[in-house]
């Protein structure tokens, strides 16, 4: 075996590290203003109320201001998806941020995952008694998915009966032993949770069992705590809004809401299957 040089062994780390850093900035230099999807409401009715409501928790660091309505990258990609084909159903959609912090870690995320957690349960009651006939569909990333899972923990019945559909894109709580918890066949591990999961809190509430999908990818150590510490946080930056992931998850949502429109958006997938698996 080569005998090489300790300082030489470290300048070969830091060069892999240099290369992967490059590789996220250049990426990130071209990402959002090519994939952030504009959100743009419906009119609404006499009421105020639209057919269906997204509701997104955007993740760490994200704009609360972008063009995506302040839902961050990778939940606006699942409502936009969603959005073309209920339109095309004739049904009217609108968007309803989550106003929290958001904040990128360190001393503040703790504080900031509370206040998401207090902000969504709010909002989420009062889309229910003030559009009651308004189906809700809550998308959430990363910190936001966190935020989103321990706001559900316990819902009243006018919020278990407004929610049809909850998107959970890379939990830090995610528990695969949840029976709440729909685990998606084309991506992420059955036999690891997220590297946040405690379990005091991370439990959903039994009545939104089947409404709750938990996409993660076997990489993305946010979600799993198997994943890849270095390359698996690319997994969990870019993945899920590049190539047929949205798409995957933007049919689940369909098939919860207007079973029909999905037909081909499931004929679409079949392909994409192959390429996540």
């Amino acid at each position: 075996m080569e005998d090489v040089p300790f300082s030489q062994r470290w300048c070969r780390r830091l060069l892999r590290v240099a290369v992967v850093l490059a590789a996220v900035v250049a990426v990130s230099a071209v990402a959002t203003p090519v994939t952030t999807p504009r959100l743009l409401d419906d009119p609404t009715g006499a009421d105020g109320c639209s057919d269906v409501v997204f509701y997104g928790v955007r993740g760490s660091g994200q704009d609360a201001d972008d063009r995506a309505a302040g839902f961050g990258r990778e939940a606006a990609s699942v409502a936009a998806h969603a959005t073309e084909r209920l339109r095309e159903a004739g049904r009217s959609v609108t968007y309803r941020a989550a106003d929290y912090p958001a904040a990128r870690g360190g001393g503040d995320y703790d504080a900031s995952v509370d206040a998401g957690v207090a902000t969504t349960r709010r909002d989420l009651t009062d889309l229910a008694e003030g559009c009651p006939g308004s189906d809700v569909v809550l998308v959430a990333f990363s910190q936001g998915a966190q935020v989103a899972h321990l706001a559900l923990g316990a819902v009243s019945d006018a919020v278990a009966g407004s929610l049809r559909g909850v998107v959970l894109v890379s939990d830090p709580l995610r528990d695969v032993a949840d029976p709440a918890v729909e685990l998606p066949g084309w991506g992420g591990s059955r036999d690891s949770g997220g590297f946040a999961r405690s379990p005091a809190t991370a439990r959903l509430d039994p009545d939104l069992a089947g409404r709750v999908l938990s996409a993660c990818y076997d990489s993305d150590p946010v979600c799993h705590r198997g994943g890849v510490p270095v390359l698996g946080m690319l997994t969990h930056a870019f993945r899920y809004e590049w190539g047929p992931a949205e798409d995957l998850m933007a049919a689940w949502v369909l098939e919860r809401l207007v079973g029909q429109v999905v037909d081909q958006a499931h004929r679409e997938s079949r392909q994409a299957r192959a390429v996540l698996t």
